[in-house]
């Protein structure tokens, strides 16, 4: 197999030539069912959360439709299942809106945007467990996988393996994470769903996904016709050594291959001509750092693969808005506790469990504050952080306020900065690529 690497040009179709130098497109029949996967773990709002990184480009996909409608392809659909949060307004939809995807159905009469969570899902046996995955992308001819160039707090990269957990039902999404073999079932999946084709939108490099930040502007595509080689150089590019990244080596494992490169032909650039390094533990405090607070931590394993992007996106979210409103402030000596690996510390005054897991771990633990769910509701767990750790009438004002903006977010009529966009006010950072 062969894996090309071509830097984004401004003009013409750099997608194209990514495929041509791969001959991605050998397989593939003008007759075909072609499923375009991009990742859109998110559905959010440009306006108070940057997508730089955190979801595949439009225009990346803008182009891969070109290609596939001049190779006469008439059956394309874009699917996809990003996780869903309510209050945060996350959903497939605001996906699709999020990454400016939504436009290329518009512009496209032949292609259909997929949600899977409304779509049919069948059942299969990984490890012994049962999965929901979206029937349609079993049924594909032809399955396009076009990750983001990401690392992870958890897998050390998120690239095309990983990207086609977007496939399972959400509440199979969760039921991954609670395994614990978290690596072993990412890679029984791609044995079981096979890419066809794998483009890797590098156009921003994300540090500490799915979700993490901040990006860098990279300028890249990658792209095979096999996953494992495509993810194997797509982690070289991120400063990762592919033998040392679990999932990869089991998929290796069970297709009777190695992850070694140099049995890799790589077309256009070379691979120490693009390498980075770019970071991949999760900063669970980073919220509370940014805005000064002390006496208040986050207690997660390193790695702990039972928290899910649900329970951190909620407990991120939550996070920020509490730091926003109390920067600078020392609230005693708190630990919320996340995850299947949390232990409470006994010398900490006040403990909150986020999430069921959590709750698990530390079952017994009377006076923590239980944060019961899967993922746990921001409008649960705010007022109880605020009550719990803030002078009473301070905690009343700021939650009356946060009830307000909360209804106006829901009307379409505002939108919080939560101070993710200071860090993304260089021309390196064009939306123009997400509409």
């Amino acid at each position: 197999m062969t894996v090309s690497i071509i830097k984004r040009e401004k003009t013409g179709n750099s997608v194209s030539k990514a495929i041509n130098l791969c001959d991605g497109l050998k397989s593939l029949k003008s007759s075909d069912k072609v499923l375009i996967k991009p990742n859109l773990v998110l559905g959010a709002n440009k306006k108070n959360f940057p997508p730089f990184g955190i979801v595949t480009t439009a225009n990346i996909i803008d182009e891969l439709v070109q290609v596939l409608i001049e190779k006469g392809c008439k059956d394309i659909a874009i699917g996809e299942g990003s996780i869903l949060l309510e209050e945060m307004g996350s959903n497939t939809t605001k996906g699709f809106e999020f990454s400016g995807i939504n436009r290329v159905g518009k512009d496209y009469n032949d292609v259909k945007l997929i949600d899977f969570e409304a779509e049919e899902y069948e059942k299969v046996n990984l490890d012994g467990h049962t999965f929901k995955i979206a029937k349609r992308a079993l049924e594909a001819d032809f399955l396009i996988n076009v990750p983001v160039l990401k690392t992870h707090g958890q897998a050390i990269v998120s690239l095309g393996m990983k990207n086609l957990k977007g496939c399972l039902k959400f509440s199979s999404k969760k039921r991954f994470h609670k395994r614990g073999n978290l690596e072993q079932l990412i890679a029984l999946f791609n044995v079981h769903l096979k890419s066809h084709l794998t483009v890797i939108d590098g156009t921003y490099a994300l540090e500490n996904g799915p979700t993490g930040g901040p990006a860098q502007r990279a300028d890249l595509i990658i792209a095979s016709n096999d996953v494992l080689e495509a993810d194997m150089v797509g982690a070289k590019v991120l400063g990762k050594n592919p033998s040392n990244i679990p999932h990869l080596k089991e998929f290796a494992r069970l297709t009777k291959r190695d992850t070694q490169l140099h049995d890799i032909v790589v077309n256009g650039e070379k691979i120490e001509d693009v390498i980075r390094d770019v970071p991949c533990e999760m900063d669970f405090n980073r919220g509370f750092n940014r805005a000064g607070l002390k006496g208040i931590r986050v207690n997660a394993v390193k790695g702990d693969v039972s928290i899910c992007s649900g329970c951190y996106g909620n407990m991120e979210y939550t996070h920020i808005i509490f730091a926003k409103n109390n920067p600078g402030m020392d609230v005693g000596n708190v630990e919320i506790c996340i995850g299947t690996g949390a232990e409470a510390s006994p010398s900490c005054d006040k403990i909150f469990l986020f999430g069921d897991c959590a709750i698990k771990k530390n079952n017994g633990l009377d006076k923590a504050v239980k944060i019961a769910g899967c993922p746990p509701k921001v409008g649960k767990y705010l007022p109880a952080l605020m009550n719990e750790t803030l002078e009473k009438n301070r905690a009343r004002i700021i939650m009356l306020k946060a009830m307000i903006k909360m209804i106006g977010f829901k009307m379409g009529l505002y939108y919080e900065d939560i101070g993710l966009w200071e860090q993304y006010k260089s021309e390196d950072f064009d939306l123009g690529h997400f509409s």
